[in-house]
């Protein structure tokens, strides 16, 4: 919204054998802490990636806000470190107490040889069948591709269907498949509303619709809402 960009395709991913074009966000714990649910965060150590995540932060404090608690008041510590495998790390170590990734952060640790999962508890998780993946939040759609207003429609259009053409289930003859496998994505999609996350952003603070402005990272401190 704030440089006018226009949405032309949005990236549905492949985790886990699935072809998922939404996620979510996680809040997890160590699985042999004292805090066992959402209502026990205020004396918590948070560790979030950075105040721009997504989801390892801003969904998570959109969730715990409309329970009451606003992470910035609330709670003993929130700490940012720009990186989602050091939070699985500092909460299986106990450094952290508790930490915000997005879904399938911790499947990819596990794959990884990093972690294992009985390590963890997911605070506030939803029994959800139809999703590969622990979660707590609400979903958001997967990342978009947006284009400038410099650039022609003519070849926004054209970017947006070569991207839609690729497709890891794609013959191998057609050279479809291979950049669908090697960025391990499923392909992408005409794209999705994005409409809810605005909403989303607006309702914490971090956009300004009256100025068409979102908060940048430097600017952490004008997120904090002190009480009256």
């Amino acid at each position: 919204v704030e440089l006018d960009v226009t949405a032309i395709a949005s990236l549905v991913n492949f985790r886990k054998g699935f072809a998922l074009d939404r996620y979510a966000g996680v809040i997890i714990t160590s699985r042999d802490s004292n805090i066992t649910s959402l209502g026990d965060l205020q004396d918590a150590h948070i560790q979030a990636v950075a105040i721009s995540g997504l989801g390892a932060m801003q969904l998570q404090q959109a969730h715990l806000l409309d329970l009451g608690l606003n992470i910035f008041t609330d709670v003993k510590q929130i700490t940012f470190t720009g990186n989602q495998n050091k939070i699985v790390q500092d909460v299986h170590s106990g450094w952290a107490d508790v930490g915000f990734v997005r879904t399938d952060m911790i499947d990819r640790s596990v794959a990884a040889n990093k972690t294992k999962w009985e390590y963890f508890r997911v605070l506030g998780s939803v029994d959800d069948p139809d999703f590969p993946f622990a979660y707590t939040t609400a979903f958001t759609p997967e990342w978009p591709l947006a284009s400038l207003p410099h650039v022609p429609p003519a070849v926004a259009e054209a970017i947006a269907f070569a991207l839609m053409r690729l497709d890891r289930d794609a013959a191998s003859e057609t050279g479809l498949a291979e950049p669908a496998l090697l960025g391990s994505y499923a392909t992408w999609v005409p794209a999705m509303n994005y409409q809810g996350l605005m909403g989303m952003l607006q309702r914490i603070g971090y956009y300004d619709v009256n100025n068409r402005r979102c908060l940048r990272p430097s600017q952490v401190m004008d997120a904090v809402t002190c009480p009256p």
